[in-house]
């Protein structure tokens, strides 16, 4: 499941995640919700945070500069503006905040809600 929605880079629908899961869509969501904890669009969202999070810490790491647009692009995100918004519900900052800061990525996402 997560393999797919890597792949579609969070633009998958829940009737897709639940033909992948061999399960009708409503089974799915129960069942994800369930085990998971967030409705499948949550945990999509924070995915596609998560990674792009990833994505520019290894840039940084590298002493590449952060081409903040090539970057959110690439996980999915539709443009900057697009990217902020998520950014700003998810992690209480901009991109280009976040990307100064230098935050160190940890696998518990409660960092990210203050």
């Amino acid at each position: 499941m997560i393999a797919a929605c890597d792949d579609a880079k969070g633009n998958i629908s829940a009737a897709e995640m639940a033909s992948v899961a061999c399960l009708g869509e409503r089974q799915f969501l129960r069942v994800f919700r369930q085990y998971v904890g967030v409705p499948p669009k949550q945990f999509i969202r924070l995915r596609r945070f998560h990674r792009t999070i990833q994505d520019m810490q290894q840039q940084a790491a590298q002493g590449k500069p952060i081409d903040l647009l090539a970057t959110v692009l690439r996980h999915g995100y539709y443009d900057l503006s697009h990217a902020a918004l998520e950014f700003q519900q998810m992690g209480c900052v901009s991109p280009g905040q976040f990307r100064m800061l230098g935050i160190p990525l940890t696998q518990d996402f409660s960092i990210f809600f203050a």
